[in-house]
């Protein structure tokens, strides 16, 4: 079986590529093999390719002779950046840069969410350990001997039994009012353009789903979305360069 790629997509600014000065320099084949590099970079999961002319004309099935004629212009025009055994793209740099940042983010905050299985093992220890030092203290105190109780073990207990259990991103969730609402406040807040509730809605459900995320409440796993994708979308505006 195949492996999984990590990110199996891509945020695409089809309003950038259109009006894009160095795109619209490009014949329409040219632009078919460009886009066709930017997949293939991206799904080289480093954010570039290896600068290998032979393995690169295969790719987008060119001879060597008009490979390397397009890719001297590419770079050429600046679309292409060749550094040494590397080739990539600013712009997608950047991009996958930035969700390789929220990757990470959001990988530490279900791994909070989440125990891990020696978090679990620790856990069923510390109760057995709790049950063991109970069943002494029963014998104990029929002995007439005092033994001080191990209240922080039922304390803890309590309060996982109130917490509230997590949960796999629910079958069928749907944007509400809210959700578009606190888009709409935190975007404007960082002075960014509102991205399409919808669209950014459906790419937080399937993020969620493709990697199993589990969360007590996914209200808040919005709007911590929300947040991070505004702050990233400042970043962005700074480093932009163009595709």
């Amino acid at each position: 079986m195949a492996r999984k790629k990590k990110n199996p997509w891509m945020k695409f600014y089809a309003g950038d590529w259109l009006v894009d000065a160095e795109v619209n320099r490009l014949s329409y084949e040219e632009q078919g093999i460009y886009i066709r590099l930017l997949c293939f970079i991206w799904q080289n999961e480093k954010g570039y390719l290896p600068n290998d002319d032979n393995m690169l004309k295969k790719m987008v099935s060119l001879n060597l002779s008009k490979w390397k004629r397009v890719k001297a212009s590419f770079t050429e025009k600046g679309i292409l950046v060749v550094d040494g055994d590397k080739i990539y793209n600013n712009r997608l740099r950047t991009e996958f840069q930035l969700l390789t940042n929220y990757s990470a983010s959001n990988c530490s905050v279900i791994a909070k969410e989440l125990p891990s299985n020696s978090k679990k093992q620790g856990q069923e220890l510390k109760e057995s350990n709790a049950k063991s030092l109970k069943s002494k203290e029963a014998g104990t105190k029929l002995a007439g001997e005092k033994h001080p109780v191990d209240t922080d073990t039922d304390t803890d207990t309590d309060k996982k039994s109130n917490k509230k259990r997590k949960a796999p991103i629910p079958e069928g969730l749907e944007l509400t009012e809210n959700h578009a609402k606190y888009l709409t406040l935190k975007y404007t807040e960082e002075g960014m353009p509102v991205p399409n509730a919808k669209n950014e809605f459906e790419g937080f459900v399937i993020y969620h789903t493709q990697h199993g995320s589990k969360f007590a409440n996914w209200d808040s796993a919005w709007q911590g979305w929300v947040r991070r994708g505004a702050k990233w979308a400042v970043e962005n505006q700074k480093t932009k360069t163009g595709f």
